[in-house]
């Protein structure tokens, strides 16, 4: 069944039969109300009949006398009497005949009260005694019920005029309801075929608040499928860019290995192609070492030290210092840090990719400043280069992993396009922070920002 018409049933029906019960209570309550009230009247009524026999009876005189003489003035008004002596009806003024003897058992000084119905016409009997013989008056009360059966069919035609209304507002108000939900549904529907443009009428009401939610729920599934569509896409290139920069090395080291191999070269050809092969090996395992730690998980355990800033651009120093005159390129140092907590290895290795990216992206003889310094309680670490700098547009992909704003300066340089995405990598594990400052032909800044405590 359909949720509007389960409320309009729940609408129409108990609406109904509330109704139909309130009528029926009014129509009798009215009626006991009626028939107390003839009954009231009738017994008074008959207590002065009896008081004006009283008055005049008399030795010569009786009420059975009194009785008939007095029936025909009695008849004219509609008030009928009959005479019981020795429970034997004597004198009856009327055509009926009292049904129910009963009524005959009474007692001194009281009145016995009952209706009967007679051929379809109620009447009101009252039975009062007279020294030895018992009285019978009784008179019609039609009126009363005539007008109990117009109450009912009254109240049956008003009972059904305010069903048909009651029909048609309990209709209204069940579409009225569930409109809003069958919007939904539709919507719904769009949501199944990837159609994320929804705008459902939003409100203060319960239904207004599912529609809020609603739309705010479109919108958030349409932002996750596209960022789930753009993980995606990043993941297969990032897949595809690792396929062709193994792919490099391995065809380098597969066709000197066969020079090597198949031709009789020079031992000066020999040392230079063993050089090439160990290079580009070189190359792969440094690769492979910086994917492994790309993948570690942000919650990987690493030790916490107190890390000295000198010891660490003492080594940074040392390792790179081949590179760093084969270049021509000046390393300039500015310290103004002591030590603070963190992993020293990481520490090395995020300040040797930024030198190693700013020598890829640096011509020979220019130099490459490393400035460290304490600010608001942070560590700051600064890398600047004199190179060919970046653009706006490349400064939030140059840290996706492969990603490289000169493709053939960096592969010639050796780079893999790993380096930043490893930095910020150590960055994200230190609870850290990346930025880049930089403009085309004036060089990049990167500054790594960390909490000393």
């Amino acid at each position: 069944m359909k949720l509007s018409s389960k409320i309009f049933l729940g609408m129409f029906i108990p609406s109904i039969v509330i109704i139909i019960a309130i009528v029926s209570m009014l129509i009798k309550s009215n009626f006991n109300n009626e028939l107390d009230l003839v009954r009231d009247k009738s017994v008074q009524e008959y207590k002065n009949i009896i008081e004006n026999f009283e008055n005049n009876v008399t030795e010569d005189v009786t009420y059975y006398t009194l009785v008939s003489n007095y029936k025909n003035f009695f008849k004219e008004k509609k008030i009928y009497f009959e005479y019981y002596i020795d429970g034997e009806s004597s004198l009856n003024s009327g055509e009926l005949t009292l049904k129910n003897k009963d009524l005959l058992d009474v007692k001194d000084n009281k009145y016995n009260l009952l209706i009967e119905n007679h051929d379809g016409i109620h009447y009101v009997f009252i039975s009062y005694k007279l020294e030895e013989d018992v009285l019978v008056y009784y008179k019609e009360i039609e009126s009363v019920y005539d007008n109990y059966q117009q109450n009912i069919n009254l109240s049956v035609t008003l009972v059904i005029i305010l069903s048909i209304l009651l029909l048609f507002v309990s209709y209204v108000i069940s579409k009225l309801i569930t409109i809003p939900l069958s919007n939904m549904t539709k919507e719904m529907e769009k949501i199944s075929n990837k159609d994320y443009n929804i705008e459902l009428k939003e409100g203060n009401d319960e239904i207004g608040v599912v529609a809020k939610k609603f739309n705010e729920m479109s919108k958030k599934i349409e932002e996750n499928e596209n960022e789930l569509l753009k993980y995606i896409e990043s993941k297969q290139m990032f897949i595809d860019n690792l396929a062709h920069e193994m792919n490099t090395p391995l065809t380098s080291i597969k066709g000197y290995a066969e020079a090597l191999e198949k031709f009789d070269l020079s031992e000066e050809k020999k040392v230079k192609y063993l050089t090439y092969i160990q290079s580009e090996s070189d190359r792969i395992s440094d690769m492979y070492k910086k994917l492994l730690f790309l993948s570690y998980k942000s919650n990987v355990d690493f030790e916490v030290q107190d890390v000295s800033i000198d010891k660490v651009i003492g080594i940074i120093k040392d390792d790179l210092k081949e590179r760093l005159d084969t270049h021509n390129t000046k390393l300039v140092v500015d310290n103004k840090c002591d030590n603070f907590k963190g992993d020293e290895i990481m520490f090395v290795m995020a300040i040797s990719n930024l030198i190693k990216n700013a020598l890829n992206n640096s011509d020979k003889g220019t130099k490459v400043y490393v400035n460290t310094y304490d600010k608001e309680n942070k560590l700051y670490i600064e890398v600047v280069d004199e190179g060919i700098g970046i653009s706006k547009e490349n400064i939030s992909k140059i840290l996706e992993p492969f990603y490289r704003v000169d493709k053939n300066r960096s592969r010639k340089n050796g780079g893999a396009g790993l380096g930043l995405a490893l930095v910020l990598r150590i960055m994200e594990l230190h609870k850290g922070e990346l930025k880049i400052e930089s403009e085309e032909g004036k060089g990049s800044k990167f500054i790594l920002i960390f909490n000393k405590d």
